[in-house]
């Protein structure tokens, strides 16, 4: 997003816009880039938010704190640059986040424990009252991007099929000064065009390089063992804002943490290609159980993705056709369907094709391709633990068990393989959501900010460290989006206000 002081009289938004502001969002293949994976990831998603001490966690009798949602992000981040400044930035401004997307009538009123939390925190939507599921993020990007374009069309103007190509910037004193951007756009005949625009701050909200498989790869580059998975991202998903930045001299971190998630829904139609629907972390929220080719229970499903990932990994089983997707079953029964939602499910079972019904045991067996026996051994043993509820799982230490779930059918049954599903790394931010360099003039290191370079969502480092816990992506949009809003909007108020311009010129 950009903003130049070009003579638009109010505000372009509640925090990214100021007097005298314009704003111009660009977007790529046709998306509303809402957070830092492009929106179609987002749009797809039904997992919403983490937050502590909301209305809603309070209703419900959710003892939690600040100090625990640290505790459960650094553990998640171990191995990485967890920032403390950042962490307690996300945890301090996470239930006022909440709040900000409920004011545009966005229902965030149900809470889900996910993998890695030790408390219920996810804030997602009910149900519709006919039981069909309400699609979060599709809802969340629709409604500001309606509020953008009802209330903001005079001062706002969204660009499509717009890709960034670098940074212009200038030197003082120095120091990098942002300038504007250059970026291409396509029209609808196919011809290209290269546009340059100036602004006066610059937020990126570029997304991560999960699918970044271009000539200069940043995936080839930091995590080349992880090049051959599939990705649930889309096209998009190559980096082009963390490149951009890096040229500006923009410190990088953490760009080797690339986060598999566990449950990529393998289409038996179409095994081998490389995009994959994401299996909701709600699955396994929900109770769903992870089974292996004997039929047999391997990992505590609710640890974290990289664990689970792992351990589906190291049960070797791979999918036939999919060129070499390591795969485990996901089985939910009656109880955890209707946790997850049957409605929601009938997206993925009916619409996509995504997942089998089997009426019993026998039929789980068959499927798998194992003796009916181990399949009845294990859920026997999972229904006697997950029913008392009393003691911790002595294979997998699960101490959680959101619903009992035994031989008693039916069984709905999808194939999951790990999928590069988030990049951790990125581009360095302050607490203010600045883009840091490191200035090595002096005796000893010292970060910097770019003035007027912003950043916000999978674009950024420092976070989520090794691995980002489930719930924290969109939270983390949210809280560093609205910061860097606010600070371009201050940057833009001192230009309305005849103070010079960064990187010269006049307001007007």
């Amino acid at each position: 997003m950009m903003a130049t002081a070009r003579g638009a009289r109010r505000l372009a938004s509640d925090e990214a816009g100021a007097p005298h502001a314009k704003l111009r969002v660009l977007r790529r293949a046709g998306r509303f880039l809402l957070r830092g994976a492009p929106g179609e990831c987002a749009a797809r998603s039904r997992e919403n938010g983490n937050a502590w001490g909301t209305a809603v966690q309070k209703a419900a009798g959710v003892h939690d704190s600040g100090e625990l949602f640290e505790k459960d992000t650094f553990a998640s981040g171990k191995g990485g640059s967890c920032q403390p400044e950042l962490v307690r930035t996300l945890s301090d401004h996470s239930a006022e986040a909440i709040e900000w997307l409920s004011s545009f009538g966005i229902p965030l009123t149900a809470l889900t424990q996910l993998g890695g939390a030790s408390r219920k925190r996810c804030h997602r939507a009910p149900d519709n009252p006919d039981g069909t599921p309400l699609p979060i993020g599709f809802t969340i990007v629709r409604a500001l991007e309606n509020y953008i374009r009802t209330n903001l069309s005079d001062i706002v103007r969204i660009e499509t099929n717009a890709r960034l190509i670098s940074l212009m910037h200038s030197k003082e004193d120095n120091a990098v000064v942002v300038q504007g951007i250059t970026y291409a756009t396509q029209t609808a005949s196919g011809e290209g065009k290269i546009r340059k625009l100036q602004a006066r701050a610059v937020i990126l909200a570029t997304g991560g390089f999960s699918n970044d498989h271009t000539a200069n790869s940043l995936l080839q580059q930091y995590a080349p063992q992880l090049s051959s998975f599939p990705t649930t991202n889309g096209v998009w998903a190559t980096g082009d804002g963390v490149k951009a930045a890096r040229e500006l001299g923009v410190e990088l971190v953490d760009m080797d943490k690339v986060q598999l998630h566990p449950t990529g829904l393998l289409d038996p139609k179409d095994p081998s290609n490389r995009t994959k629907y994401l299996g909701p972390e709600a699955l396994r929220g929900s109770g769903g159980v992870l089974l292996n080719k004997n039929g047999e229970r391997f990992v505590n499903e609710l640890d974290l993705r990289s664990v689970v990932s792992q351990a589906i990994i190291e049960q070797n089983n791979v999918y036939p056709g999919s060129g070499g997707s390591k795969f485990a079953y996901c089985v939910l029964n009656e109880a955890a369907a209707k946790l997850f939602g049957k409605n929601f499910l009938g997206f993925y079972w009916h619409r996509l094709g995504l997942f089998e019904k089997v009426e019993d045991v026998a039929g789980l067996a068959k499927l798998i391709g194992c003796p009916e026996e181990n399949v009845t051994a294990t859920l026997k043993e999972y229904k006697e633990l997950s029913s008392k509820k009393l003691h911790a799982c002595p294979l997998t230490n699960k101490n959680v068990f959101p619903c009992t779930l035994g031989t008693e059918g039916p069984y709905y049954v999808a194939f999951v393989t790990p999928s590069i599903h988030y990049t951790m790394g990125g581009c360095l931010i302050s607490p203010s959501a600045e883009m840091q360099t490191i200035d090595n003039t002096g005796v000893t290191p010292v970060r910097r900010p770019i003035p007027g370079l912003f950043g916000a969502g999978e674009v950024t480092g420092g976070v989520h460290g090794g691995n980002r816990l489930g719930g924290n992506s969109l939270l983390e949009c949210v809280v560093f989006g609205r910061i860097a809003g606010a600070r371009a909007a201050a940057i833009l108020q001192e230009g309305a206000a005849g103070l010079p311009l960064l990187g010269g010129g006049q307001a007007g």
